[in-house]
């Protein structure tokens, strides 16, 4: 985003609300799992132990540290909540490396989604506003947890169904209004190529199965 605002200074992202369904007038929001992510330590590790004191490091100051750095040069505190206090410096002397090395969370220690949303707000200078809009559309609705359950079609052809997803998706939102649906249409007719029905009906099956 600072690419693009250094290249076109007049460029402006804009967060788009989600979509009700079309159905019942709801916003349904697909989170992660309610187990959320897996450590493994696999049984052919060394320094098994070493690994658990890594972790329980990273659960504590140490894992902090290593995300958020130390306050005065990295970050100062805003009632309680880490902030940023030059995101240039940051990506320069930390950032590049954290998400590597913090392997018990994603985006760092908050007690509240409004404490993580402010602060991550504050990485991004000019885009502040956006980012906020951003996370309160991306939590907006009815929050439904992804299931265990995988398709055997799916998993099957899950590299050419990520591929086609990824170049359609593209192809959605950049063209015309006017080829949208034709897009869209091209789109589904692709993914039956590599077995939409079937994962629909394997899908529509394990549903039916659940008490």
């Amino acid at each position: 985003m600072q690419n693009l605002k250094q290249n076109i200074p007049e460029s402006e992202f804009i967060s788009i609300k989600p979509f009700k369904n079309v159905n019942d007038g709801v916003i349904y929001n697909t989170s992660y799992p309610i187990n959320g992510a897996y450590v493994f330590i696999p049984k052919t590790a060394k320094n098994p132990e070493a690994c658990l004191e890594y972790l329980n490091f990273l659960a504590g100051n140490g894992g902090f540290t290593i995300f958020h750095g130390f306050e005065g040069e990295h970050f100062e505190y805003d009632n309680g909540i880490p902030v940023v206090k030059d995101a240039e410096y940051n990506a320069k002397t930390k950032d590049w490396t954290r998400h590597d090395l913090f392997l018990v969370g994603n985006q760092g220690y908050y007690k509240t989604e409004d404490e993580f949303m402010n602060a991550t707000a504050k990485e991004l200078p000019g885009w502040e506003k956006y980012v906020l809009e951003n996370y309160n559309n991306a939590i907006a609705g009815t929050r439904l947890f992804e299931p265990t359950f995988s398709a055997p079609t799916m998993v099957e052809q899950s590299a050419n169904i990520q591929i086609t997803n990824d170049t359609y998706s593209v192809k959605a939102i950049t063209c015309p209004p006017a080829e949208f649906d034709a897009v869209v249409a091209e789109w589904k007719s692709e993914l039956q190529k590599y077995g939409l029905d079937d994962i629909i009906a394997e899908r529509t099956e394990y549903y039916n199965s659940i008490d």
